[in-house]
């Protein structure tokens, strides 16, 4: 059976990021994009197989600055979410 080219982990992670963006300036909902955000951490862009050790710096840094962005979602729905 063939794999489909759209089923691999980058695009997961590109769709899962693109989700997050709409839905964090579309639609301002800042939780649903944070929780849509962490989604596509699972989704490593970097590959799995690859052990946190042996990573390089630039891939650490990507993936702290996507976890930073996602609790910064999660800081915006409580700051500019009405009550």
């Amino acid at each position: 059976m063939r794999q489909s080219p759209y089923s691999t982990p980058i695009h997961s992670y590109a769709l899962f990021v693109l989700l997050a963006a709409y839905q964090a300036f579309y639609l301002g909902d800042y939780l649903t994009a944070a929780s849509s955000a962490g989604i596509a951490l699972i989704f490593d862009p970097i590959g799995s197989e690859i052990a946190w050790k042996d990573r390089s710096t630039l891939q650490r840094g990507w993936l702290f600055l996507h976890l930073a962005a996602i609790i910064a979602l999660i800081a915006a729905h409580f700051l500019f979410q009405p009550s």
